[in-house]
């Protein structure tokens, strides 16, 4: 399974690939020059004006309103330090200052995008020729984008991209699909890719701004979807897939919050106001998604074993559907369905991981089962559950959880031991103490809590099990990491107990102050912050 989950920059940070998104340490931060952030792309809708009238537009209407604020807006983006900047709007051609805006963003990040419907060909080729330009473009059929506006033909936008791509310009053509153009996508990404664009974007319908008025009759065929994403991806066109190695298939890159699981994209509205989703725009408070449970959105995902790919679906979508965030997204939930029904050479594997809800991530059910457990001293672990904040707990339970049981690995023990040898090389002591503690508080959970948890189910008769099926290959499958965590054990304490470095330093600093070795790192924090 891919290692996608975002670990924020006490462990270091992220780094981007062209399928995912990876683990990443302080050391290899410094060696890349990579920046520790949360955010590597701002996408900024920079009008609300535009010169189509898509019927599925996100915008509920193209009134400008309110003022541009330069000013602001690079404040937002200086802070942010983004990799990326993508420009939207509206159609961002019919902002007079664009070209002067994008020569000045790349003097804040190292990649700027725009997404534009190729109309106004004249503002386009002004822009250096080193931007990604991504044109809006749905359909060869002329009748469909009479749908959209009467001022130009497809044969007028097509003109305009190739002559683009003539320019040097390095061009993605967008897509949005809906019952109108279910038929016509693929000969219409085949006549782009045989001129040389291979780079497409595929979004199913969402459930907004204008589309939410006729939304049953406008959406497409999901099986259909589904079909043709398939096709695409045989047929080696590069669309926006995540594509899982381990499994060796493609995964719709759809539905998850991206604020919940991947929080790297933010949004930037004229005024230089940041969101941390375009849907919940109005709602300054974005922290009630991060506290939304796939296990508590609905009974059938509890049980669904494509919980793992799904993520529980976009709250937008079951918002606006079904009127609570807390709803079941129906549309990612049809889709990944109908994508497991597509790929049945997969279904053993994932089968594989469809243990039952005593088996799945609960922050809290983890914790306590953790304190009620403990062989040492229980001080030891309130000290540091008290001292660490709540919400990297939680990322530190989750990555750990998610590693054990989808890879039987322990790759964030590897990045905080490494994390630990950087900060002590760098003489940045109190740092290297947190990583210290994560580290401690890791293999704690992991021996307290996981291993126990399984423990308790091989020695007991399987009395974890809700649902009988599959009980055989579940007792092979967690005898194997049982097994695994057992081996790791005094593997994974050594090779920070061994370090010269480390021991010396805990020596001279912690042991004499004669405190204990976990009331000592916290107390070294406290004293040094």
């Amino acid at each position: 399974m891919n290692k996608n989950s975002y670990l924020p920059g006490f462990f270091g940070g992220v780094v981007k690939d062209s399928s995912n998104y990876s683990y990443i340490d302080f050391e290899e931060i410094e060696k890349s020059k990579l920046i520790p952030s949360e955010c590597t792309m701002i996408s900024w809708n920079i009008t609300n004006k535009c010169n189509f009238n898509c019927f599925y537009c996100l915008n509920f209407d193209h009134k400008e309103k309110k003022e541009l604020n330069l000013n602001e807006v690079i404040k937002a983006i200086k802070k942010y330090n983004p990799q990326k900047v993508t420009i939207t709007g509206g159609e961002p051609t019919l902002e007079p200052e664009l070209v002067s805006i994008v020569n000045n963003l790349y003097k804040y990040t190292k990649e700027v995008e725009i997404i534009s419907n190729g109309s106004n060909i004249k503002k386009l080729l002004l822009l250096p020729r080193k931007i990604k330009i991504r044109i809006s473009m749905d359909s060869y059929d002329n009748n469909y984008l009479k749908k959209i506006t009467n001022s130009i033909s497809i044969k007028d936008i097509i003109n305009n991209i190739l002559e683009l791509k003539k320019a040097g310009f390095d061009l993605g053509i967008n897509t949005v699909y809906t019952k109108y153009n279910e038929n016509d996508i693929y000969d219409l990404f085949y006549f782009f890719k045989d001129n040389n664009i291979n780079d497409f974007f595929i979004s199913y319908v969402f459930p907004r701004g204008h589309a939410i008025k006729e939304y049953d009759s406008m959406k497409g065929d999901i099986k259909k979807y589904v079909k043709l994403i398939e096709k695409l991806y045989k047929n080696k066109f590069n669309i926006n897939l995540l594509i899982d190695y381990n499994f060796n298939c493609f995964i719709p890159r759809h539905g998850s919050c991206s604020y919940k699981n991947l929080p790297h994209m933010l949004y930037l509205d004229r005024s230089g106001k940041i969101f941390h989703c375009d849907q919940f725009n109005n709602n300054k408070d974005m922290k009630f998604l991060r506290k939304i449970n796939i296990m508590d959105i609905d009974k059938e995902c509890e049980e669904c074993n494509l919980r793992w790919f799904c993520n529980g679906g976009c709250r937008a979508n079951a918002y606006f559907l079904d009127g609570s965030v807390n709803k079941k997204d129906k549309i990612t939930c049809e889709l990944f369905k109908e994508w497991y029904k597509e790929n049945k050479s997969i279904h053993l594997k994932i089968d594989k991981f469809n243990f039952p809800k005593e088996l799945n991530y609960n922050f809290n059910n983890f914790k306590n089962y953790l304190i009620k457990n403990f062989e040492g001293d229980l001080e030891n672990i309130k000290e540091v559950t008290n001292f660490l904040e709540t919400k990297n707990i939680d990322t530190l339970f989750y990555s750990l959880w998610q590693d054990f049981l989808f890879e039987g690995e322990f790759y964030l023990f590897s990045i905080l031991e490494s994390n630990i040898y950087y900060f002590l090389k760098n003489k940045k002591y109190k740092e290297a103490c947190v990583q210290i503690l994560f580290f401690w508080l890791g293999e704690q959970f992991l021996y307290s809590c996981l291993g126990d948890i399984i423990g308790n189910y091989l020695s007991n008769k399987n009395i974890l099990f809700i649902n009988k099926q599959n009980i055989k290959e579940n007792d092979e499958y967690l005898k194997f990491l049982f097994f695994e965590l057992n081996n790791n054990r005094y593997k994974i304490r050594n090779k920070l107990a061994t370090n010269k470095k480390l021991t010396e330093f805990l020596k001279n600093n912690i042991f004499k102050l004669k405190k204990g070795f976990v009331n000592g790192l916290v107390d070294y924090v406290k004293r040094n912050s």
